[in-house]
Parts: C-alpha cells; structure tokens; sequence
C-alpha cells in the first residue's frame, strides 16, 4: 500500500508542479529561442554589413585598377614621347656637329688651299729668280725689276 500512496503523491506532486515546471521550461526555451533569434539577427546584420563592405571593396579595386591602369597609360605615353623627344634631340645635335664638321673642313680646306698657293707662288717666285739669274745680264734685270715695281705699285694703288 505504500506503493499506492507513493504513486498518489507522485501524481499529486506533479499535478502541482507540473504548471510551474512547465512555465519554468517553456520560459527557458522562449529564452534560448528570443537569444537564438537575437543572435540571428546580429549574425543577418552582421552579413548585411560585411556584404556592404566586400562590395565597398570590390568597387574601391576596381577604382585601384582602373587608376592604375590609367597610369601605365599615361607612363606609356610619356616614355614615348620621351623617346621622341630624344630622338629629335640626338638628330639636331647630329646636325649641329655634321654642320661644324663642314664648317671644320670648309675653313681647313681654305687654309691648304692659301698654304698650297702661297707655296707654289713661293716656288714660282724662286724658279723665275733662277731662270734671271741664269739667264739675264744685269742691265735687263734692273729693267725688268724696275717695270714689275711700277706694276705692283699700279696695282695696290
């Protein structure tokens, strides 16, 4: 009989717990499931955000990139044109040293030729002194030099 007894109150015992319990239990999953949902929440938020971030980074690449290769460009362009630029410089200083040179040689050439004239004047000069004197008495010669003053004089004057 005790058993009988034992099964009463355990009816009983349960009769008047079990509302308590119950709201005890069900308080603890409505808690665990408000933290859960709580949770979702700032984890759907926290996407949200990094969604918003990842595509802030992807347009801020793709600016980068963009610029960058606006600045290859432009780096592209300026070495070509750098490269123009010296091949017009490098042409006029060849230019300018292939028009000294000519004027090098231009002047050189002058020079020879006045050293060649005066030498073969020089050489004229003493081979008709030779041919005089050889040839001529010194009554002819006084003559001859006499004339050749005058013209010369005639001639500068």
């Amino acid at each position: 009989m005790s058993y009988v007894y034992l099964g009463i109150a355990f009816i009983l015992f349960w009769a008047v717990a079990y509302r308590p319990i119950k709201k005890l239990i069900i308080g603890m999953i409505d808690n665990r499931g408000d933290k859960i949902i709580s949770d979702l929440t700032k984890a759907r938020e926290l996407r949200a955000e990094a969604q918003k971030i990842l595509e802030t980074v992807k347009e801020q690449a793709n600016e980068t990139e963009t610029i960058a290769k606006q600045m290859l460009e432009d780096a592209a362009n300026d070495v070509a044109q750098l490269k123009k630029q010296a091949e017009r410089d490098i042409d006029a200083e060849i230019d300018r040293k292939l028009i000294d040179a000519s004027e090098r040689i231009a002047r050189a050439e002058i020079v020879a030729m006045d050293n060649i004239r005066n030498k073969v004047s020089d050489i004229a000069m003493e081979t008709v002194r030779e041919i005089l004197n050889d040839n001529m008495d010194s009554k002819t010669a006084d003559k001859l030099i006499a004339g050749s003053i005058n013209k010369l004089d005639k001639k500068l004057h």
